[in-house]
């Protein structure tokens, strides 16, 4: 039995019931832990990230689980740096989709996570400017 972590979006307390209970259904389904502690954290400069690694380097957890790999983080050096940090000490990494992540996933996801967040970035550049050019604030809501 291994004891595991689930990171998830924006932090467990604040994701959606039904997300929080596919997650632990999928745990129960596939994977035989002991229980799970829940921290939040999507790239190398968030506070969840370094519990996780403080977590990580005692030796609190053997395994940890999330729904995609781009919840680990969006750039593919985030991502390649945590796996390897993870995998040296021995904690293997599960997704909800693919199972146990291998080096070639984290390559190829990892990649696509990047080239994701920079086209987002870009489409919500030109909605901002297509905003302001017609007058309208550009940062939504106000």
């Amino acid at each position: 039995m291994w004891l595991g972590v689930i990171v998830g979006r924006d932090g467990l307390d604040t994701q959606s019931v039904n997300t929080i209970s596919r997650l632990r259904d999928t745990r129960h389904r596939t994977l035989p832990c002991r229980g799970m502690r829940r921290i939040s954290g999507a790239n190398r400069f968030r506070t969840g990230l370094a519990r996780l690694m403080t977590a990580a380097e005692a030796s609190a957890f053997e395994i940890v689980v999330c729904e995609a790999i781009d919840r680990l983080g969006r750039k593919l050096s985030d991502v390649d740096d945590l796996f390897d940090r993870l995998i040296f000490r021995q904690i293997q990494v599960h997704t909800t989709s693919i199972g146990q992540l291998t080096p070639m996933h984290v390559g190829i996801m990892g990649t696509m996570a990047q080239i994701t967040l920079v086209d987002l970035r870009e489409k919500t550049r030109r909605g901002q400017l297509g905003r302001a050019r017609a007058g309208r604030i550009s940062g939504g809501l106000a």
